[in-house]
């Protein structure tokens, strides 16, 4: 089932990485020639990627190299933090993350209906 998306073409075949495997091995099976055409496509994805707008934006690359050994760094302790942390955010003692949710039937339907799209 396709899905419509507003992500652009480019990066769209960037996802979807189950998927992908899943058609490399089916490929693999096929043979040698088929395999040896597939891995060709996939030197030209790769080499579409790299040379993208979106892979090589000099803005990004700049601000990258700008940042210092401090920025990898924490400025506090994590006891120190975790007390901000209590205070500010009033969170739970145990706090859970939406994926820590139990999935109903219906959910997971969805989910495998939604698929990747491509």
């Amino acid at each position: 089932m396709v899905h419509e998306t507003k992500l652009d073409p480019a990066v769209l075949e960037w996802l979807c990485f189950a998927q992908q495997k899943l058609e490399e091995l089916v490929v693999l099976a096929q043979g040698e020639e088929r395999a040896l055409e597939a891995f060709a496509e996939n030197r030209r994805r790769r080499a579409r990627r790299a040379a993208a707008e979106s892979s090589t934006n000099a803005a990004v690359r700049a601000a990258l190299a700008a940042t210092g050994e401090a920025s990898l760094r924490r400025a506090a302790t994590y006891p120190e933090r975790a007390v901000v942390q209590r205070v500010e955010l009033k969170l739970p003692l145990l706090p859970t993350t939406i994926g820590s949710f139990p999935q109903t039937q219906e959910v997971r339907r969805q989910r495998r209906d939604y698929g990747c799209g491509v």
